[in-house]
């Protein structure tokens, strides 16, 4: 590499660096609660071997009953060892996978195209897109899964031009570990194997070596299908054929019949076979949007939700669209196939979630997109004869791509804090802090939903402390767990009660409370509305108005000590 090419490079790695680290702890707002599970993980354990439920050195972790696959809470260990269990360690993980993926992308490109400019083009498209950019600030797997898969592919390549059998074999570790990494990732990885095996038959002339070659490369599938077996459940959970409204609307097909026709008739129109399929595609069309794409990206109440914007900038678009024209004139047969059936590999397994288009199942189609940008964008520059109109649309096009850049980071930083936030967790780290304060004050504290690895995480827990209160559970009918204890608090499966007891604190969600309590402190949204309210029950009704955005329950009522009940709801009244 020049000296040169190093310094471009190092430049684009620095300035993404940069953005991705500032204001980190802070920014995404509020700390998810699956930043949370994976950072308290880790740091279980790092001390003593085990996760949150006392499994030993898991491949799984049980978390909410969400089965999250554990390696990225393997991954983070040595940044919680070194820094400590903070908002901070837990998400410089995440950056630490994001630039490495930019490096890896860079050699990558480099190494398939033998482009210098399109490989550092690539890279910093890539650096800056919206779709990388938030997942390497967002303490999630996905962004671990993309790592590894990019050195699989690299690795391959590598092997293809060397022969050397120790790429091979790491080369298929890599896309063991993407494979551990993420669900999602399941679909292109088994898309890849196809194409691994395909390249090796045609390039082995020796059947023992393509036998033996083939069979390694079955050990992520093998991993897949047993995963599948033991640990199902998520896939189950996020099934779109399960839990979407795709029967209810089968279901009023047949309904609209009205035996009007014979049930043969019915059976051949109205039916699983037919009616899923064409369901799916729906969903796969919307991932591959315009506006997913440019426009709007992910649903609102998405918590990787940029207002008003795309995965991919606006800009890019033209330059997409020229490109995959010109490498599908100048690339092989071989080469777009791939091309083509990796992209639609990748948005076929977001559109099998019932969560519909999400940029987090898709991101390894980020780098792909990136790469076919920077392909058009260098052939236009190519086919540029006159320096003066090179001039004058960079001049013109420059300021669009300046403003729809300062335009995302000021959506990003800003605007995605206030725009529906109550789908980012934020308040809970202030609010385990208020009960620090207040607890002693109070016989009883009851917390409304399910905050415990919160507690957890801010608390820095004991994790054998954890392990001991995993045995007390309820679980709801799509698999959840739920704890019903944490330390000497109860945990309570509604927003606020209706009904309470006196001398107890209360932390209430929603925006109900009732008549006879006395509030103690508010947490709020950034928009206003109330995350958690602090409150007491008392024996008279309070006459004064209730706080903004927030209103009185119409029943009301005050526990006796002597109940064994702690609340009751409205209805119960």
């Amino acid at each position: 590499m020049k000296k040169k090419e190093l310094l471009l490079l190092l430049i684009v790695v620095t300035f993404a660096c940069f953005i991705r680290l500032f204001m980190l702890s802070s920014v995404p707002d509020g700390f998810n609660q699956d930043e949370a599970s994976f950072g308290y993980n880790a740091y279980s354990i790092l001390k003593t071997g085990k996760d949150e439920y006392g499994r030993v050195v898991p491949i799984v972790l049980e978390s909410f009953g969400d089965n999250k696959l554990a390696l990225f809470s393997y991954w983070l260990i040595p940044f919680i060892g070194i820094l400590g269990l903070s908002e901070f360690s837990v998400r410089l993980g995440i950056v630490v996978a994001g630039i490495l993926s930019l490096i890896i992308t860079y050699v990558l490109v480099k190494e398939l195209f033998r482009n210098k400019k399109l490989a550092l083009l690539t890279t910093f498209i890539l650096s800056i897109t919206p779709w990388h950019f938030v997942f390497s600030r967002y303490a999630s797997e996905t962004m671990l899964a993309l790592l590894f898969y990019l050195v699989s592919v690299l690795l391959f390549c590598l092997w293809f031009r060397s022969n050397n059998f120790y790429y091979f074999l790491f080369c298929i570790i890599m896309l063991l570990f993407s494979t551990l990494s993420y669900y999602s990732s399941w679909t292109p990885i088994i898309f890849t194997i196809c194409v691994y095996s395909l390249i090796l038959i045609r390039k082995e002339k020796i059947i023992s070596l393509i036998i033996k070659k083939i069979i390694i490369l079955s050990i992520p599938i093998v991993i897949i299908l047993a995963l599948l077996m033991s640990s199902g459940r998520r896939v189950r959970q996020i099934n779109i054929l399960e839990h979407s409204n795709a029967y209810p609307l089968l279901q009023e097909q047949i309904r609209e019949d009205q035996l009007k026709f014979p049930i043969n008739i019915t059976r051949l129109f109205h039916n699983k076979l037919t009616f899923y399929p064409s369901f799916i595609l729906n969903a796969l069309s919307k991932n591959l949007s315009f506006d997913f794409l440019f426009l709007s990206g992910d649903k609102p109440e998405n918590k990787f939700s940029i207002p008003y914007n795309g995965v991919l900038y606006l800009w890019l678009s033209p330059f997409l669209f020229i490109g995959f024209i010109y490498l599908f004139k100048k690339k092989s047969i071989e080469f777009n196939l791939v091309l083509y059936g990796l992209i639609f590999s990748v948005f076929i397994g977001s559109a099998l979630s019932v969560y519909g288009s999400e940029s987090q199942r898709s991101i390894i189609a980020a780098p792909i997109f990136c790469l076919v940008c920077s392909y058009g964008i260098l052939t236009i520059l190519k086919h540029m004869k006159k320096e003066w109109i090179f001039v004058l649309l960079f001049l013109i096009y420059g300021s669009l791509i300046f403003y729809q850049i300062a335009n995302f980071n000021h959506q990003y930083f800003w605007h995605a804090q206030v725009h529906t936030p109550w789908f980012n967790n934020y308040g809970e780290k202030e609010m385990v802090q208020t009960l620090e304060l207040l607890k002693s004050k109070y016989r009883e504290v009851i917390i409304a939903g399910n905050p415990y690895i919160f507690s957890y995480f801010f608390n820095k827990e004991d994790p054998k402390m954890a392990q001991l209160e995993s045995d007390e559970i309820r679980t709801n009918e799509l698999g959840y767990r739920f704890r019903v204890k944490l330390g000497d608090y109860l945990l309570m499966p509604l927003d606020c009660p209706a009904a309470g007891k006196l001398k107890t604190l209360y932390i209430c969600k929603g925006n109900k409370i009732p008549k006879n309590s006395h509030i103690i402190k508010i947490i709020r949204y950034r928009d206003g509305q109330p995350a958690y309210i602090f409150l007491e029950f008392m024996p008279q009704v309070s006459g004064e108005t209730p706080p903004i955005n927030l209103n009185y329950m119409t029943k009301y009522g005050i526990i006796s000590d002597q109940e064994s009940i702690n609340w009751l709801r409205e209805d119960q009244l």
